[in-house]
């Protein structure tokens, strides 16, 4: 076996795989062999067949998949221990279709590759703002209720009422009403008052442990809430279906009052000794809260000022390429180009984001895993009103997120993004600026719809 790359330009390569006869043939004729053990044929006990029958039956398709797998694995083992940096996958040219498999003998595959391109990273020279938002009395007062839920309390009623929240199984049916086979199945939490269908409400109201009732999450909660509650995708067909839900707990709530034992709850004993003090507070407890989203708006801003100070070169026309191959639909070379506008900004974002993880030596311990997959549990309950989750029932759920393979994935991807923001904050100027969050909101929308008509320009 030889490879070698012939580099094209800066951005991309050909990497060309060499074979011989020695390279593939032990492994073709280990594969007839096997073939050849267990085959039965009329006339033929199995593995009395003769060889050539065999030979000529299946020769052609072992010697291809026998050939693919030499190519795969020599081709990203040649990258690996040459250290080279690609983006995309490589793309078999169209020599790969015009070998003589009849007839084998030497064979030469070629891969186009492209190539992480080299770059410096460049900080932002000018300032960019970060908004200060102060809070209106009015969401100041819907704040301090949803305090009053959160440190209401608690009961579990022997029946449902229209204020509760249920805890229960979720089983798809299929139209005769049962369990359908194979149909989807959660576990999680059912806010009452969150219903928006009255004969739903009537079939939950009343129900005790155990019970169940026949409901259609979408049509009841919306798609907002019902894709949130059955952990599916807009897309997914299952939405819409009609589901059993069966009535594990029931929790009641009551509001907190307003007095020296809730601020103390919430401040700390004797922090607070008036409503005039603890309204004071909260709201500049509640601004705190609204700089996140101003967090938020300072870090997508700081991605497109990072991604405009560094126009990383790609490649674009094997991209488009690659984009044509890895559609899961065929789709036009126009359509291709359209997607790369789409999906040039995150290559560019992605390639900066690594050199600084790689530069800066940003890493993700156990530790800061166990934290976000807790948040996310305690983010799920708390959309109902449940602020303190049972730490039995936090560790098992917290480890169910862990020992998913995707939500872990991004979970180090969500850590990662945030050590490097935190890593742009310290190399770029910002400059605070106050506003209400109505102003806010103006400047959100403008951006929004600047960045868009750029994107439109772009296509």
């Amino acid at each position: 076996m030889n490879i070698t790359l012939d580099k094209q330009n800066e951005l991309t390569s050909v990497i060309r795989i060499q074979l011989s006869p020695d390279d593939y043939k032990p492994r073709v004729d280990a594969e007839l062999k096997k073939v050849h053990r267990t085959l039965a044929l009329p006339g033929f006990r199995a593995g009395k067949a003769p060889f050539g029958i065999v030979q000529k039956r299946f020769g052609k398709t072992i010697l291809v998949d026998e050939l693919n797998k030499i190519l795969q694995d020599s081709l990203y083992k040649y990258l690996a221990e040459n250290k080279v940096r690609f983006i995309g996958n490589p793309l078999p040219k169209e020599n790969h279709h015009e070998q003589n498999f009849e007839t084998p003998s030497d064979f030469t595959f070629e891969y186009e590759v492209g190539h992480v391109p080299k770059f410096e990273i460049n900080y932002p020279k000018s300032p960019l703002t970060h908004y200060r938002i102060s809070a209106s009395d009015e969401m100041t007062e819907k704040y301090i209720d949803e305090l009053r839920h959160r440190h209401g309390t608690h009961s579990y009623p022997e029946a449902a009422s229209e204020k509760d929240i249920l805890y229960g199984d979720f089983h798809e049916l299929d139209s005769a009403g049962e369990h359908k086979q194979g149909g989807h199945h959660t576990t999680t939490t059912l806010g009452m008052e969150m219903i928006q269908d009255d004969e739903t409400k009537k079939l939950l109201t009343g129900l005790k442990k155990d019970d169940s009732a026949r409901i259609n999450p979408y049509r009841a909660f919306g798609e907002t809430e019902a894709k949130l509650m059955l952990n599916l995708k807009p897309e997914d067909e299952r939405l819409k279906s009609d589901y059993r839900f069966t009535v594990k707990t029931i929790n009641h709530l009551e509001k907190a009052e307003l007095n020296q034992e809730f601020f103390d709850k919430h401040f700390g004993k004797d922090v607070v000794k008036t409503e005039e003090e603890f309204r004071l507070k909260i709201k500049e407890e509640y601004e705190r809260y609204l700089m996140r989203d101003s967090d938020r708006f300072l870090d997508h801003e700081l991605r497109h000022a990072v991604i405009n100070a560094n126009q990383i070169p790609l490649p674009k026309d094997f991209l488009i390429r690659w984009l044509t191959v890895a559609s899961e639909k065929p789709i036009s070379q126009a359509d291709a180009e359209h997607e790369y506008l789409h999906q040039e900004e995150e290559l560019r974002w992605k390639l900066l984001r690594d050199k600084i993880v790689e530069q800066n030596n940003l890493t993700v311990t156990d530790e800061e895993k166990n934290t976000v997959a807790r948040q996310l549990v305690l983010s799920q309950f708390s959309r109902y009103g449940v602020m303190e989750v049972p730490e039995d029932k936090l560790q098992e759920l917290s480890k169910q997120y862990l020992n998913d393979k995707k939500i872990s994935e991004n979970i180090d991807d969500s850590v990662l993004n945030d050590k490097m923001i935190q890593h742009l904050r310290q190399n770029v100027t910002l400059e605070e600026k106050g506003i209400t969050y109505d102003e806010f909101l103006k400047v959100v929308n403008t951006h929004q719809h600047e960045h868009h008509h750029e994107h439109e320009h772009a296509y």
